[in-house]
């Protein structure tokens, strides 16, 4: 019995984490969206719009652009930007639910 109230317990803790994290994310999904760095990182930058090439993923872990190491965005980005152009869409809000915190959302077409 106290084994069966464990489960419904922590059931009940991680529903209660799950809503508290939809409530206080949900307001996102009305927010515009903003450009600051995306010339260096998407826009204006040839690895990535070319998408996951070996020479890219080279790129990514021996660079320091814009100033950061950081080669798991860089090889997100370029996931980002083949997924995309494959399905011929647009970067979309959408995209902020499942990977705002990876940095791949963008307005900007690769």
């Amino acid at each position: 019995m106290k084994r069966e109230c464990n489960k419904l317990h922590i059931l009940l803790i991680c529903v209660a984490l799950a809503l508290a994290t939809i409530i206080a994310f949900e307001p996102v999904r009305h927010n515009e969206f903003i450009g600051l760095d995306d010339d260096l990182y998407i826009v204006d930058n040839s690895y990535v719009k070319a998408s996951l090439t070996r020479e890219g993923f080279i790129w990514a872990f021996t660079t320091a652009h814009a100033f950061n190491w950081h080669p798991l965005t860089w090889i997100t980005h370029m996931w980002d930007c083949d997924c995309r152009s494959k399905k011929k869409i647009r970067f979309s809000k959408r995209c902020v639910s499942k990977s705002r915190q990876a940095g791949l959302c963008s307005e900007m077409d690769c």
